[in-house]
């Protein structure tokens, strides 16, 4: 992960590695428009839990206690995942905090190379590379946890529809020690974190209070 506190410096940072956080204190605009200055905003937000498309290519992630079986809406902890399991072709994710929680609320990352090392270790890499998932939103995807050409990512539990033997063990392995050994970063209000979606698997930490998240994709 980079640290960096210059909007500017967005574009080539994402060159060297796939999570930058950009530290500071920036408007949301402010940020949009570095985005936008070398990359092109995905349109592809969705309102829980009616699945209406928004005025927005974004979303906020609060909590909202009528809502709060969606892990948009909760306080709970969130697992793992990537955003583009059900939308082909998302190169980036970004989160904005517009209000971060007091307590709690920690985004949860690992990366493509120490997952790959971690499902080794765990003699679950032939699983992980070999059974192909389908997950199903808005459209259907069919793809592995891993895969071992591309070392890309593909996953999300709760979307799953299939080899739910396997999608049970990958997920008691991601939740338990792979979850222990994952990076934690806390962002400030005002702060930016990009990672390349198919290369990171990433969640939440529980947290109290109040928190403002907003979340959008790009394609550089």
């Amino acid at each position: 992960m980079l640290d960096i506190y210059n909007l500017k410096d967005i574009e080539n940072s994402l060159k060297d590695d796939n999570v930058v956080c950009v530290r500071g204190s920036h408007s949301f605009e402010e940020c949009v428009d570095a985005i936008e200055s070398f990359g092109k905003i995905r349109n592809n937000s969705n309102e829980v839990p009616t699945g209406q498309s928004l005025p927005e290519p974004w979303v906020e992630i609060k909590n909202v206690e009528s809502l709060s079986q969606y892990f948009r809406f909760s306080q709970t902890k969130q697992p793992l995942h990537t955003d583009g399991y059900h939308v082909h072709g998302i190169q980036y994710a970004f989160l904005y905090f517009e209000q971060q929680a007091p307590e709690g609320g920690e985004t949860v990352y690992i990366d493509s190379p120490k997952l790959k090392e971690l499902l080794i270790e765990n003699n679950l890499f032939d699983m992980a590379t070999s059974v192909v998932f389908t997950l199903k939103k808005e459209c259907q995807r069919e793809a592995p946890l891993f895969d071992k050409n591309t070392e890309k990512l593909c996953w999300n539990y709760y979307r799953i529809i299939n080899q739910l033997k396997a999608k049970e063990k990958l997920f008691q392995f991601l939740d338990g020690p792979c979850w222990k050994q994952a990076n934690r970063i806390k962002l400030g209000s005002g702060e930016l974190l990009i990672f390349e979606d198919n290369q990171i698997l990433h969640g939440r930490e529980m947290f109290k209070g109040d928190r403002l998240v907003i979340k959008g994709f790009f394609n550089a």
